[in-house]
């Protein structure tokens, strides 16, 4: 056999190897975060549905905070998410409850100071 059959034989057995590992193992980014998605907020005749779901993708389970700021008040709620798990976060409005139009809801993770996510809506 020549030089160059048994060179291409060896680079063809590579590739195929490699296409294999492609194939047989989990395609991953590394990548670890966390993301907000779905916002919404709905009217209905008697109040608004502000809603938003939180994706954990940090690789471990995970505490947020969510804060809401509704007419200078403060509303807080901490919830823990498993690690590639989501978390649907609904609150209602009452037009009695409002009178600024402004609702703003900010995300954080547990340790954090800074939110990785903040909504603001105008209600009018």
């Amino acid at each position: 056999m020549s030089k160059l059959r048994i060179v291409f034989i060896i680079s063809v057995v590579i590739l195929a190897v490699l296409i294999g590992s492609v194939m047989l193992s989990p395609i991953t980014t590394g990548t670890k975060y966390s993301e907000v998605q779905q916002e919404q907020l709905l009217k209905t005749d008697k109040e608004w549905i502000i809603e938003f779901k939180i994706l954990n993708h940090e690789g471990k389970s995970r505490k947020y905070t969510i804060t809401g700021l509704i007419d200078g008040q403060t509303r807080q709620e901490e919830v823990s998410i498993p690690n590639g798990s989501r978390f649907t976060y609904i609150h209602h409005i009452y037009p009695t409850q409002i009178t600024e139009k402004t609702v703003t809801f900010a995300i954080y993770k547990e340790g954090e100071d800074i939110p990785f996510e903040q909504i603001t809506y105008h209600i009018d």
